[in-house]
């Protein structure tokens, strides 16, 4: 957070701006049938407000399965920058019993961007809140 404001920086910005279409390819046992569901989505990289003026692309698959005990999300997705620089990302995600109110929630991402390769745990403890049978955005907590 910023309380002042220095000479020439803009005063608002607007990130991570995109257009995306999601969709079911398969249904599996997230949508209460059995084996894996299968996902994809599509999106368009806006220009931001005040930051990044190019626009760029992305696809994702993801792939995912529940039991009793835990939800396994494998996910995949190739990028072009608003750069247009070629990136890529491939994690998995790990929740707790689907039947939790709270669950807990581990993550690990392998990133390519252009020149290196970066492997990436979550950053902080999180936790997935259930509400109404669906997930709810990610509770996270500063390990630090």
């Amino acid at each position: 957070m910023r309380l002042r404001v220095a000479p020439g920086d803009r005063r608002t910005t607007l990130g991570d701006t995109a257009l995306s279409v999601k969709g079911i390819l398969r249904r599996g046992t997230l949508q209460g049938g059995t084996g894996p569901s299968i996902a994809t989505e599509i999106g368009l990289l806006l220009p931001t407000v005040g930051a990044e003026s190019g626009t760029g692309a992305s696809a994702a698959a993801i792939v995912s399965q529940r039991w009793s005990k835990v939800t396994l999300h494998v996910n995949g997705l190739l990028a072009l920058s608003r750069e247009h620089q070629l990136g890529g990302l491939g994690g998995a995600i790990l929740e707790g019993p689907s039947t939790w109110v709270v669950r807990p929630v581990a993550e690990v991402f392998l990133e390519r961007e252009p020149g290196k390769y970066r492997v990436r745990a979550g950053d902080r403890p999180q936790a997935s809140l259930a509400t109404s049978g669906r997930r709810s955005p990610v509770i996270e907590g500063d390990a630090s």
